[in-house]
């Protein structure tokens, strides 16, 4: 009874001056007075719930912090709260809530409520403190503005008709519509939030250059930004881009994944992590093309090599690496060693 397990005392055998006490220093007194305050919010809201975030509403949540902290850079946005790069990425994507630690330790940054993070919020900007510990020391170092002096951001919310008529237009008529990176840095937003706000218009877009890159059409060399966001899922679902990639099995001249996930608009990793047995065939594909194409290309040069040694040694003339090299559709055939030592075999044997 009355007995501590810790420190191997009974309660009241010690002066109350020797006793350890952990003292809290003021920014960590003002956390935990936070934490108190908030979580408890939480519960009163939650009385029979567990403490489990909503990973969809979350990470949309999340994604609008990081548009207009860092422009949609969810690793900028994870340096620039000191966290952990995989936590925010996979919170942002949706694929994982963060632990409760982590969860806190943001929103205290940010000093948002965890209970408006985690809820269907429909502007969780509104509810962003710019006095917040995070916000002072951006502007200690100069580089975030407040919403109401962001005019990059105030462009993005509130001229949305502006840029669906932009790209309506560009789809009307038989040019070519650019891609939507070079979209993005015309209208002066990021290429997430252009597919955010029109996601359906993004995906005539990126329809329609599809459709003329394989009509022979030559197109602009813009590609899109590669994200490891879930956003860009939106614009095919995981059944319309199995479908993509086993048209790709048929195609005449194999590519590599990422040139075919530079031509979707996704990063090489959404690929392999929805088909990734797809990826793997494409892969395997594209290597035994190179390896036939490579095998051909030194018969070719070989066969070429020997006319060119016979060629000279009927005339004469001395016979050369440089010599040969001229007489060859493709003088770089002598850089390779199988076919180097093919002239080299070639020359001992005339010259004995």
């Amino acid at each position: 009874m009355n007995y501590c397990s810790t420190c191997g005392e009974y309660l009241g055998s010690l002066p109350v001056q020797s006793t350890h006490v952990t003292e809290l220093s003021n920014d960590e007194f003002k956390y935990n007075t936070w934490v108190a305050k908030h979580v408890g919010e939480w519960l009163a809201h939650m009385p029979t719930s567990r403490i489990s975030p909503d990973a969809g509403t979350l990470a949309e949540n999340l994604s609008q912090l990081a548009n207009i902290i860092t422009s949609g850079n969810i690793r900028k946005f994870a340096r620039e709260l000191q966290m952990t790069d995989g936590v925010i990425e996979r919170a942002c994507s949706g694929k994982r809530s963060p632990s409760l630690r982590s969860l806190l330790e943001l929103c205290y940054q940010l000093n948002i409520s965890p209970l408006n993070l985690v809820s269907s919020t429909p502007n969780i900007v509104n509810y962003v403190d710019y006095n917040s510990p995070f916000f002072q020391r951006q502007k200690t170092k100069g580089k975030v503005e407040t919403i109401a002096d962001n005019s990059h951001y105030r462009k993005k919310n509130t001229d949305r008709s502006e840029v669906e008529a932009f790209l309506q237009a560009l789809l009307v008529g038989s040019s070519p519509p650019p891609s939507l990176s070079k979209i993005s840095e015309t209208l002066g937003i990021h290429v997430k939030t252009l597919r955010y706000h029109a996601p359906a218009l993004c995906k005539q877009i990126v329809n329609r250059r599809q459709e003329l890159r394989a009509s022979g059409v030559k197109l602009d060399a813009g590609s899109l930004i590669r994200s490891t966001s879930k956003e860009f899922v939106e614009l095919l679902t995981p059944t319309e881009l199995q479908d993509r990639l086993l048209s790709c099995l048929e195609e005449d001249i194999p590519r590599t994944v990422r040139e075919i996930a530079e031509e979707l608009g996704y990063s090489i990793d959404i690929l392999y992590d929805y088909h990734a047995e797809l990826c793997y065939r494409i892969t395997e594909r594209w290597r035994n093309f190179q390896s036939e194409s490579r095998k051909k290309s030194i018969e070719q040069a070989c066969k070429e090599v020997r006319q060119a040694v016979l060629q000279l040694h009927s005339q004469g003339a001395y016979i050369s690496s440089y010599a040969v090299s001229k007489l060859l559709s493709k003088p770089a055939y002598m850089r390779d060693e199988e076919v180097y030592s093919l002239f080299l075999s070639l020359k001992n044997e005339l010259e004995k």
